[in-house]
């Protein structure tokens, strides 16, 4: 059975508080706010309209960065959380004439405002929302959306859930930047080139290959399925051959291992394969697709090791069998999101 949590942390976002914010009309507002960012349906419209609200005034933007600090209270789990799926890389790629004119300087202008309220805006904890740079990507999925995208002759890309990508060229040479999230990528035979991908502060790059690409966090994990790719990262170069893959980040560059490609591209066929994976792993990647979030906050459950195959479109069911295989117990919070204990 779950260790019930001893204190009182998980009672943060109870009904009781939520109606105690609604006695201040700020508070209200911005609680209705930060549960329309965690719906899963918020658009670039919505975080410019909520830009626009917390530039009202300083209590505005106070009342929004207080209503978002609720939800760091749940303890040290999602502090944890915080720092595992931080946005490390900010290294923009030169952008190409076809950008649309004025997205970039309106951007920098949405980011230049300042504010507590526009930080946590800018930058959502535990990526509850999508941040405004992913949002005026080239390319970008919602929760739960995937895209496929097709470039140049001979390159595609498919895009998975909560992915924001980047288009540039320079010197004949394709560039892309995934700035946060996960593609699978096909270079053909008759590719007029090579094709670069960068991702916090690295690079992959590929000719006649098929590869996945996953950045969440400040770590990039690179799988190659076919051909070969070249990985870059901090002066340091690595080949990867077919059902090969290779992690970097904070400075690490590991050597190359096996990789099973089914596991890896499962996403594409809408299912998710975890074999002997912790369970806080598990929860981390289904939350990647799910509306709301799911908070693990019992170490010792985060332990237990699963084996599982789950469906896209049922994902309440990794719920369902966390609490009746391991005993966990389920809490719903507003904003669909459910504390495991």
């Amino acid at each position: 059975m779950g260790e019930q949590c001893p204190d009182a942390t998980l009672l943060t976002m109870t009904d009781s508080d939520v109606n105690m914010m609604g006695s201040n009309q700020l508070q209200r507002e911005a609680t209705d706010w930060l549960i329309l960012l965690t719906s899963g349906e918020a658009t670039r419209t919505n975080l410019l309209a909520l830009q626009s609200w917390c530039r009202q005034s300083p209590s505005h933007a106070e009342a929004f960065a207080s209503a978002s600090r609720l939800w760091r209270a749940l303890g040290p789990a999602l502090d944890a959380a915080s720092r595992s799926e931080e946005r490390m890389a900010r290294h923009a790629l030169p952008r190409t004439e076809s950008r649309p004119i004025g997205r970039r300087a309106a951007l920098g202008g949405l980011l230049a405002a300042g504010g507590a309220g526009l930080y946590v805006l800018a930058n959502p904890p535990l990526g509850l929302w999508p941040s405004l740079s992913d949002l005026a990507a080239d390319y970008h999925t919602g929760i739960g959306e995937q895209r496929q995208i097709s470039l140049r002759d001979g390159v595609s890309v498919e895009l998975n859930t909560a992915s924001s990508l980047n288009l540039a060229e320079s010197g004949g040479v394709e560039r892309m930047e995934l700035i946060s999230g996960e593609a699978a990528v096909a270079v053909g035979a008759n590719a007029l080139g090579p094709l670069v991908i960068a991702a916090a502060g690295g690079e992959s790059s590929a000719r006649m290959a098929n590869f996945n690409l996953r950045h969440y966090g400040s770590t990039v994990c690179v799988s190659c399925l076919s051909g070969q790719v070249e990985v870059a990262y901090r002066g340091r170069t690595l080949t990867l051959a077919e059902r090969q893959q290779a992690t970097y980040g904070e400075g690490e560059l590991t050597p190359a291992q096996p990789v099973d490609p089914a596991a890896v591209t499962a996403w594409r066929e809408r299912v998710l394969i975890f074999r002997n994976e912790r369970l806080d792993r598990v929860i981390a990647e289904v939350n990647r697709y799910r509306r709301g979030r799911i908070i693990l906050v019992n170490p010792a459950l985060a332990e237990r090791q699963v084996t599982a195959r789950f469906k896209l479109d049922r994902l309440d069911d990794v719920v369902t069998q966390v609490r009746d295989v391991f005993g966990a117990q389920a809490r719903q919070l507003p904003g669909n999101t459910i504390v495991l204990s």
